[in-house]
C-alpha cells in the first residue's frame, strides 16, 4: 500500500469561545480556539512534529533524485532527498511518493511551469499504458497527476465486444522514451511501442506532430541542445534517425546499428556528435555531419564494447569532454573516456549505486 507523506497544517476544526461552558460543571471542561490555549494540552509531540518538519524541508544544499518504482505490483515514483550530514555522511530517504496507475517505463524532468509563472517542477511519466502523465513535483500529497498526455478514452460497444478507444493524438501502445526540449521548453518528445515518434505541446496539452519513419518500437529520444529544433530517435528496427523539426520533421536522415537501441545522448562538447547504446552492450558513436536519407550510410566514428548485456542509459560527462558513464543490466556502470575515436575503460563499478547525476 502506497502512502504519501503528507505535512497536515494546525487548523482549528471547531472554534468556542474561550471561557464558553458547554456542558461542563464549571470545573475546566472548556474548548479552545486551539491546542495552544488548553492548559491542560502537553505538547508532548512537538518534537516529532518538529522532526518531520525538518525532514520534509527542503535545504539549498539538498539533492533531489526522483525514481519510478515497482514492488509486489505496486507502481510509484519516489522523490529522494539527499543530504550531508554533520559529520560528513551522505544520507538519502524517500521525501515524498507519488502513485502510479501502470508499471514505469522511462521519466523526463521539465521546469515549464504548467500552472502559469516563471518556472516549475514537473516530471513526464511513461507506462505500459499508451497514456503519459505529468506531475507537479512540488506536492507531496498528490493522487492524480497534473495532466495527461493521450491515452484511453471511454470505452465504446463494437459489435458486442468492448473495443478500445483512444484520446485524439494518443500513443496506441506503451511509451519507452521520453525527451524534453530545454530551449523550447514547453516541447516534450514521446517514443513508443507502437513505432511513433510524437511531439507534444504540454502547454496545451495536445500532439502536434506524429512521426512514423521507423519499422518497428521506438526506445529513445533525444533533443540536440545545440540545435534545439533537432531530434534524434532509436528503434528495434537498428537505427538511429535525425530529424529536423523545423519542416514538421520531414526532413529525416538514418544511420544503421548492430542491434536494438537502448539510449541515446548527444555529446555536450560537441554538436556533431552523439552516441547510441545497443542491446548487445556495443556503444557507438557517430557525426551527423555523414547523415544521409540511407540508413546504410554512416560510418561510427568509434565502437567501444562497453559491457556483456544490453547498455540500458549512457551519459556524457558536463564538464570533462569525451567522458563517457554507461549502465548496463549487468548490474554494472563503467566510466569511459573517448579520444580520437579510441575508447577504452577507466573504471569499473560493481558496487551499490544510488543515482547518476548530470547538471
Amino acid at each position: 500500500m502506497i502512502e504519501a507523506e503528507v505535512i497536515v497544517p494546525m487548523a482549528t476544526w471547531l472554534a468556542f469561545t474561550p471561557g464558553l461552558e458547554l456542558f461542563s460543571s464549571g470545573q475546566g471542561d472548556l474548548y479552545y480556539a486551539s491546542n495552544d490555549l488548553d492548559p491542560y494540552l502537553k505538547n508532548n509531540d512537538d518534537d516529532d512534529d518538529d522532526e518531520e518538519i525538518e525532514d520534509m524541508t527542503i535545504k539549498p544544499t539538498d539533492l533531489m533524485v526522483a525514481c519510478a518504482y515497482n514492488e509486489d505490483d505496486v507502481n510509484s515514483l519516489q522523490v529522494n532527498l539527499l543530504e550531508e550530514t554533520e559529520d560528513g555522511d551522505l544520507n538519502m530517504f524517500v521525501h515524498h511518493e507519488l502513485p502510479l496507475a501502470d508499471f514505469p517505463l522511462c521519466t523526463a524532468w521539465m521546469d515549464f511551469n504548467l500552472r502559469g509563472g516563471d518556472k516549475g517542477n514537473f516530471i513526464a511519466i511513461g507506462t505500459m499504458d499508451p497514456g503519459i502523465e505529468i506531475w507537479d513535483l512540488d506536492i507531496v500529497d498528490e493522487v492524480q497527476p497534473h495532466m495527461v498526455l493521450g491515452g484511453h478514452s471511454k470505452k465504446k460497444k463494437v459489435k458486442g465486444k468492448k473495443a478500445k478507444k483512444y484520446k485524439k493524438g494518443s500513443h496506441r501502445s506503451s511509451v519507452l522514451g521520453l525527451a524534453w526540449n530545454k530551449e523550447v521548453r514547453n516541447v516534450l518528445a514521446s517514443a513508443s511501442a507502437d513505432k511513433t515518434v510524437k511531439i507534444w505541446d504540454v502547454a496545451v496539452g495536445k500532439c502536434a506532430v506524429t512521426l512514423e519513419h521507423h519499422d518497428d518500437k521506438v526506445q529513445s529520444v533525444a533533443w540536440s541542445r545545440q540545435s534545439p529544433e533537432v531530434l534524434l530517435s532509436g528503434s528495434f528496427d537498428k537505427s538511429v534517425a535525425m530529424n529536423d523539426m523545423k519542416d514538421g520533421g520531414q526532413d529525416c536522415h538514418k544511420w544503421s546499428v548492430e542491434a536494438d537501441v537502448e539510449s541515446l545522448a548527444w555529446d555536450p562538447h560537441n554538436e556533431h556528435s552523439f552516441v547510441v547504446s545497443l542491446e548487445n552492450g556495443i556503444v557507438q558513436a557517430f557525426d551527423t555531419r555523414t547523415a544521409s536519407s540511407s540508413s546504410t550510410s554512416g560510418r561510427p566514428t568509434f565502437t567501444l564494447h562497453a559491457h556483456e548485456k544490453a547498455v540500458s542509459s549512457i551519459s556524457f560527462g558536463p564538464s570533462t569532454p569525451n567522458f563517457l558513464a554507461t549502465g548496463s543490466t549487468d548490474k554494472m556502470v563503467r566510466t569511459n573516456f573517448a579520444e580520437f575515436g579510441k575508447p577504452y575503460i577507466l573504471i569499473l563499478s560493481v558496487d551499490n549505486i544510488y543515482f547518476l547525476k548530470h547538471r
